[in-house]
């Protein structure tokens, strides 16, 4: 069977001509699993610049999934790009209403229904897919249609539904069991459709899924039933190896929430790393409750380049409402500790939660700039579904979200007087950054 994934796109459709060179994990292990079986394609929108906007951009995208004569397409979207997601399954269901569309991914997962009722997809895989979707396409091939489909997991429109109708949802029987990473292939990064990427396209790589910290901005906790579940280390070091004697990256980056979750496998990967030689240079995700001076000493030695911290908020009161509650001596302390080992130390920010004020957003300046980070990126709240802030303060996804602009205003805050603070922090922001540039490089300030 021909199956064509696709990632939904993000910036492909704004009309800048941007690209983001960069193979999405989800899709590429699903990939791997379908294809000893079946023809397989990666369609990656943001890869492929044009200048098109709206419906254009969405219309021409469709003309280009049809291209490849897909049997079934599969679109994995995040709540942020169900936007167009839902743009592009209209367009595809207007040229071809026969062909099976399945949504999948973190927004099919916490909200199928919805996204089912908002798009022109018949079904919707919620939950990891890696071993469903080989089941649900071993049903097709014994003639059982999409929308007759019954299978853990999988959330389908009842057959009967057409254009013009209100399509009634068929719940699945039961929820998708997780599949066991130790069983899995290494993700397939062989078969994306259009330009060839760069290699560092392909540098991404996980060492485990799901995340036990319910912090109220996120639904990963919920994803994955707030608990981690861990790959083999000797699988995860085949697959360094492969990536950097099949793809030839130069770096890898570590996708896992909190990389150093667990202190004694930290350190066997870091081992298993510097053993490696010439260690290949990597960056990774964790918190600032999850580093000491030691896990640093084995990290550097290991090749690691940069830390991002979630650090979130400088506000106290923000921190405690969200789940993770500020100490601002940590951070400065870790931000410390991280730059003394020759790692790069950053961290991200958020504002705008819907409590916040003023003085919450001068508080967050003040921990990102003056806590010693290397870099500090800034992204504006919005109440995601599947998170505990998004049950509390429903959220509407006309269109896509972008979180680095107060594209949305949730706080106390009049609009005219949100959007103004946040673009003066980010240009704070962009300003710090590049002064760190200038320090590590010695260029002159204004040079």
């Amino acid at each position: 069977m021909r199956i064509l994934l696709i990632e939904a796109p993000s910036l492909h459709g704004d009309g800048t001509g941007q690209t983001r060179a960069l193979l999405p994990l989800g899709l590429a292990a699903l990939a791997a699993t379908l294809a000893p079986a079946h023809e397989v394609g990666l369609l990656l929108p943001d890869t492929l610049a044009t200048d098109l906007t709206g419906a254009a951009a969405l219309d021409a995208l469709a003309d280009r999934v049809l291209a490849e004569r897909p049997e079934l397409v599969g679109i994995g979207l995040t709540s942020a790009t169900f936007g167009r997601a839902r743009g592009l399954t209209a367009a595809l269901a207007a040229r071809a209403p026969e062909l099976p569309l399945l949504l999948g991914g973190v927004h099919a997962t916490v909200a199928p229904a919805a996204a089912l009722h908002a798009s022109a997809a018949h079904a919707a895989l919620a939950g990891e897919a890696d071993r469903t979707l080989p089941a649900l396409l071993r049903q097709l091939a014994h003639g059982i249609p999409l929308r007759e489909a019954r299978l853990p997991g999988l959330w389908r429109q009842a057959p009967g539904a057409g254009p013009g109708t209100t399509p009634q949802i068929v719940p699945p029987p039961r929820s998708a069991a997780f599949p066991a990473l130790d069983r899995l292939p290494l993700p397939r990064r062989a078969g994306v459709i259009g330009p060839p990427l760069p290699a560092s396209a392909f540098s991404g790589l996980t060492t485990s899924r799901g995340c036990c910290f319910d912090c109220s901005f996120c639904a990963a906790a919920r994803l994955g039933g707030g608990r981690v579940r861990f790959r083999p280390l000797p699988q995860v070091l085949a697959e360094v190896d492969e990536l950097r004697t099949r793809w030839a990256v130069p770096s890898l980056f570590f996708h896992d929430s909190v990389l150093t979750l667990s202190r004694p496998r930290t350190l066997a990967l870091a081992a298993g790393l510097a053993a490696r030689s010439p260690a290949l240079p990597f960056t990774g995700q964790t918190r600032i409750d999850r580093i000491d001076p030691e896990l640093l000493d084995h990290l550097a030695r290991a090749g690691c380049q940069q830390l991002m911290y979630g650090v979130e908020t400088g506000s106290p009161r923000t921190g405690e409402r969200i789940g993770k509650p500020l100490d601002q001596d940590a951070v400065r302390r870790v931000a410390r500790w991280t730059r003394e080992r020759g790692i790069l130390p950053a961290a991200f920010f958020i504002i705008g939660f819907p409590w916040e004020t003023a003085e919450d957003l001068a508080a967050t300046r003040e921990v990102a700039l003056g806590s010693g980070f290397d870099a500090v990126h800034l992204f504006s709240a919005h109440p995601l579904p599947g998170s505990r802030l998004g049950d509390e303060f429903p959220l509407d996804l006309a269109g896509p979200l972008d979180f680095r602009t107060p594209q949305r205003n949730f706080t106390t805050l009049p609009d005219a007087e949100y959007q103004q603070r946040f673009t003066a922090l980010a240009a704070d922001f962009a300003a710090h950054n590049l002064a760190q540039v200038q320090r590590r490089l010695a260029w002159p300030a204004g040079g």
